[in-house]
C-alpha cells in the first residue's frame, strides 16, 4: 500500500507568478477561509510570515485567492462569454485577464431530449452565469447537472444554479459530493 507523500509550498497556484507572492504581507485572510485546513503560516528569509499550502489537503477551490486583497483585482477584470458551438451546445464561462495570461474557465449546456449542464463556473461570476443560461433556456428545464470535480472552477456557481433548480440531478464522483 502507497502512503501520501507530504508535499507543501507557498500559496502559488501554477497560473500566478511568484511576483504576487512575494507582495504578500502575511495578513493570514487565505488561512482563516480555508476549508479544508491546508494552508499554515511560515516566516520566510525577508521575515515575513507568508502562507504555506499542504497539497495533500489543498483541493484548489481558490478560497484563499478569493480572500486575498493582492489577487482580486484579477477576478474583476476580464469578461463573461456566451457562444454557441451549433444549436445544441453552447459554452458559457468567465476569463481573468493577468499580464502575460488569460484564465477561462468554461461551462457547457447540451440541449436536446434531455438539457444537460456540465461544470459551472466560479462563485464570482455566478449572476453573470445565471443569466447567460437563462438567455438559452430556463435553469429550471436543465435535467442534469454534471460535475467533473469539486474546485471552483467547476462548482463554484453550484448554489445560484440550486436556488433556480433545487431538484437538479448532480452527477459527480463520490469524492467531489464530500467535498461540496
Amino acid at each position: 500500500m502507497m502512503e501520501k507523500t507530504h508535499i507543501d509550498r507557498l500559496v502559488t497556484p501554477d497560473y500566478f507568478n511568484r511576483k504576487e507572492c512575494e507582495e504578500c504581507e502575511g495578513c493570514g485572510c487565505c488561512i482563516s477561509i480555508c476549508p479544508y485546513e491546508a494552508l499554515s503560516m511560515e516566516t520566510c528569509a525577508d521575515g515575513i510570515r507568508r502562507p504555506r499550502v499542504d497539497m495533500t489537503k489543498c483541493l484548489r477551490c481558490n478560497r484563499c485567492m478569493d480572500a486575498c486583497e493582492i489577487y482580486k483585482c484579477y477576478y474583476q477584470e476580464g469578461c463573461s462569454m456566451k457562444y454557441s458551438q451549433n444549436p445544441h451546445i453552447f459554452v458559457f464561462g468567465k476569463t481573468i485577464n493577468k499580464p502575460k495570461i488569460s484564465i477561462s474557465f468554461l461551462s457547457y449546456l447540451l440541449r436536446g431530449e434531455q438539457n444537460i449542464l456540465i461544470d459551472t463556473v466560479p462563485d464570482k461570476a455566478a449572476e453573470a452565469y445565471i443569466q447567460d443560461i437563462e438567455s438559452v433556456l430556463p435553469v429550471n428545464q436543465i435535467d442534469a447537472l454534471i460535475l467533473n470535480h469539486s474546485e471552483e472552477d467547476h462548482s463554484g456557481a453550484l448554489q445560484a444554479v440550486l436556488a433556480h433548480h433545487p431538484q437538479l440531478p448532480i452527477y459527480c464522483t463520490p469524492a467531489t459530493k464530500e467535498r461540496l
